[in-house]
């Protein structure tokens, strides 16, 4: 983010850049740190559906073997 921001800001004679502000800097480094704790809780919103869900699944198959057996015989 800072390069793009580096990109866009005005440029002296010369080519070079001022520097950036600090308090420019804080927000992008606030930003940085909001955008990274938002995907971790994005990334550990299923980790507690996980088990549920297995759960599900065996209790399903669990009585369709049941059924199978019992149309079998």
């Amino acid at each position: 983010m800072s390069l793009i921001a580096r990109h866009v800001s005005t440029n002296r004679k010369g080519g070079h850049t001022e520097p950036l502000a600090a308090d420019f800097v804080g927000n992008l480094l606030r930003s940085a740190v909001d955008i990274h704790d938002r995907q971790v809780r994005r990334r550990e919103r299923w980790v507690y559906l996980v088990p549920i869900w297995v759960a599900v699944i065996l209790g399903v198959f669990s009585l369709l073997v049941v059924f199978a057996k019992v149309l079998v015989s």
